[in-house]
């Protein structure tokens, strides 16, 4: 894990996270649960070769949460 890049994996997120709030800030999605929708699909597509700066093989797992507002507030 020493070997691990955070920067360059902080690079591609941001960019990422960067080109959906512009979108969202223009307009699309009009919703936040659109807008953290479409980030988390974006966030969670297959990156084959992904370089991050190390030798090993690393697996990622996603787990995803359905969070929904319910009740009062």
């Amino acid at each position: 894990m020493n070997n691990l890049n955070v920067d360059k994996i902080l690079g591609v997120m941001l960019k990422e996270i960067q080109n959906e709030t512009r979108k969202w800030l223009a307009g699309r999605p009009c919703s936040e649960e659109a807008f953290l929708n479409r980030l988390t699909e974006v966030l969670a597509k297959t990156r084959r070769n992904c370089d991050v700066g190390n030798t090993e093989v690393y697996k990622v797992e996603v787990k995803q949460y359905i969070l929904h507002r319910k009740g009062k507030n």
